[in-house]
């Protein structure tokens, strides 16, 4: 397996990870973008913080994912 497989694996599980916590975590706070493009949910996790956007036209993505310190 080349390196390459190897990071998509990686991604594939990390992703996977974060969205069974996300499905389980209401949003703690959410807020419209300075630019007025997209509404911003934030996620206060376990170790860590995530910040999902969705666009006007629906499509949700992961802004940011960041860790807190304890």
């Amino acid at each position: 397996m080349n390196t390459s497989s190897h990071g998509r694996i990686a991604a594939n599980d990390y992703l996977t990870a974060l969205q069974s916590v996300l499905i389980n975590t209401l949003a703690s706070d959410s807020y419209v973008c300075q630019a007025g493009e997209c509404r911003h949910y934030l996620f206060n996790l376990h170790h860590s913080e995530a910040l999902l956007n969705v666009d006007s036209q629906g499509c949700l993505s992961l802004f940011n994912h960041w860790p807190v310190a304890d």
